[in-house]
């Protein structure tokens, strides 16, 4: 079950089946995506959770070695405690691991358009809030120079699929339909909180959000066609994910209403 059949069903189909394919969903946390809001909903209503992060290292600084330490530990941890769910900026190697160690994990994301994600990461990542915002500053001083970076490309691809030079845009789209069961949008993140809640536990509206830049996202359009270009898979995964949500958006605001519905009748029966 994944979110590519979740294309082709009813939401009350989709909700019928995933409900039997295991109750542990894994949060994979794209950097400014309205996650932290998400990670509110996951704390509170699928407890016990865990936020895997690398603020529990004596060393948060570090990189790979620290993610992989903490996804064994935290594969460890679950053997005893039985998570309902987590969350993490975890690398794809990582989240191969739980896959391979966790049966019945189920992985959700969220996508925001790949200009205003990017220049919405620019902006936090020079500000106080980010630890490391003197560094960052000093090696992209314009936006330009942020958003032309060979590491900033596709940034959306990568962190979900690893990078590949080979990866093509149409394998790029199989792939996150493929391997994840919920895909949500952050221009539709209400909805997209709103029916995940449903098919994990109850219909519920995000509470709150956080984590904001602060900052007026409007782009030039020349700016936005040149980060589009240099973005190309990113935005067909987007694109078609987007068109989803577009297309069911009758179908799934139906279902959580049935659905608010019938656990409604439940509680006064």
């Amino acid at each position: 079950m994944s979110f590519g059949e979740f294309s082709k069903l009813h939401p009350a189909e989709y909700f019928e089946q995933i409900k039997a394919t295991g109750n542990f969903w894994f949060f994979h946390h794209i950097p400014k995506t309205a996650g932290t809001s998400l990670t509110h909903e996951l704390n509170k209503y699928l407890y016990p959770y865990r936020n895997i992060n690398r603020q529990s290292l004596e060393d948060p600084q570090n990189s790979k070695c620290d993610f992989k330490t903490l996804t064994e530990r935290f594969v460890e941890e679950n053997r005893n405690i039985q998570f309902r769910s987590a969350s993490g900026h975890l690398l794809p190697e990582n989240i191969i691991e739980l896959r391979q160690s966790i049966p019945n994990v189920r992985f959700l994301t969220f996508l925001r358009d790949p200009s205003r994600r990017m220049l919405s990461h620019y902006h936090y990542a020079r500000s106080p809030k980010h630890p490391r915002h003197a560094e960052f500053a000093a090696q992209f001083p314009t936006f330009q120079s942020f958003f032309r970076a060979p590491s900033s490309r596709n940034f959306m691809a990568r962190f979900l699929l690893g990078d590949s030079n080979d990866l093509t845009p149409e394998d790029a789209v199989t792939r996150v339909l493929e391997q994840y069961h919920f895909v949500g949008v952050v221009e539709q993140f209400e909805l997209g909180v709103e029916l995940f809640s449903t098919l994990a536990f109850f219909p519920t509206k995000p509470s709150f959000r956080e984590n904001s830049s602060g900052v007026d996202l409007a782009l030039d359009p020349e700016v936005a066609e040149e980060i589009r270009t240099l973005n190309g898979i990113d935005y067909a995964i987007y694109e078609v994910v987007k068109g989803i949500w577009n297309q069911k958006h009758q179908s799934i605001t139906g279902f959580i209403r049935n659905r608010r519905q019938n656990l409604f009748n439940l509680n006064e029966s």
